[in-house]
């Protein structure tokens, strides 16, 4: 039997319109679900970029950190604090620019690492700059003179302070991704919560900084950002030796802590 119109408005009659937040949510629901998806992708992709800057994603275990001491991972490799993935300090391999000492075993684990990561001498480029591994004060204010400071001028000195914008454009994204990822762990952030020297004020990170833009600015096409932030790292080892020598030391475990206590500690002024 067929309904007549009137039946129809009669029976459509007290049937109520669907909610407003259901329109809102078939309007909106799957531009909200793209956003979600695509904030999900990016988050996985500076995750990426993080863990993959630097050669060696996972912390060393004790049997690779001997390998290392024993220079069987190549000449220039060096262990030391880096960023993980997660935004933690662990300890990761790095290659340098400037030669690695390969010292015999004393059988003493802490001096074995002293001997190995903490750089003495001078190395190739230590002239032309005026730095020496033989003299951390010294050469902590020529570097942190290249940067300036944050804001340019804690350390500024005419003729050597260098901006961001004295790089090329490529040189320039170079430095941001570098200051991003590596950190001032042991005056100005902590293993748990590392700062990034971009963000640092200390006379350290400013050296970091002036490492980076010395040789962007200089060698930019010769040397990778994964060298460059093992340079740094060595540096980083000279200023901190305690603290770094700890670090590799107990990510490697096994190692007798109270070894470690007469270990030296930050070399220069924050």
């Amino acid at each position: 039997m067929e309904i007549s119109e009137t039946e129809k408005g009669a029976h459509s009659v007290g049937v109520p319109n669907p909610p407003e937040h259901d329109d809102f949510l078939s309007k909106y629901g799957t531009v909200l679900l793209v956003l979600s998806i695509v904030i999900v992708a990016l988050t996985q992709y500076q995750i990426y970029q993080v863990s993959s800057m630097v050669p060696g994603s996972s912390i060393h275990s004790t049997g690779s950190f001997l390998s290392v001491l024993g220079g069987k991972s190549g000449k220039n490799v060096i262990l030391g604090p880096a960023l993980t993935a997660d935004g933690k300090s662990g300890v990761r391999e790095f290659p340098t620019i400037s030669d690695v000492a390969n010292p015999a075993s004393t059988g003493d684990p802490a001096q074995d690492a002293l001997n190995k990561y903490v750089p003495t001498g001078t190395p190739w480029y230590g002239q032309e700059v005026g730095v020496s591994f033989d003299d951390p004060v010294a050469a902590l204010n020529i570097w942190a003179q290249y940067d300036g400071g944050l804001g340019g001028k804690r350390f500024y000195k005419a003729g050597v302070t260098l901006k961001e914008t004295d790089l090329s454009p490529a040189a320039q994204e170079r430095y941001k991704k570098l200051i991003t990822l590596f950190t001032c762990d042991f005056c100005c952030g902590s293993p748990n919560n590392p700062t990034r020297i971009g963000q640092c004020g200390c006379a350290h990170s400013a050296a970091w900084r002036g490492i980076f833009k010395y040789f962007l600015k200089n060698y930019e096409d010769k040397y990778t950002d994964e060298q460059l932030m093992g340079e740094a790292t060595r540096w980083k080892a000279l200023w901190y030796p305690g603290p770094t020598v700890k670090k590799i030391l107990s990510e490697g475990g096994n190692v007798d802590k109270t070894s470690l206590e007469a270990l030296p500690s930050m070399v220069g002024g924050c």
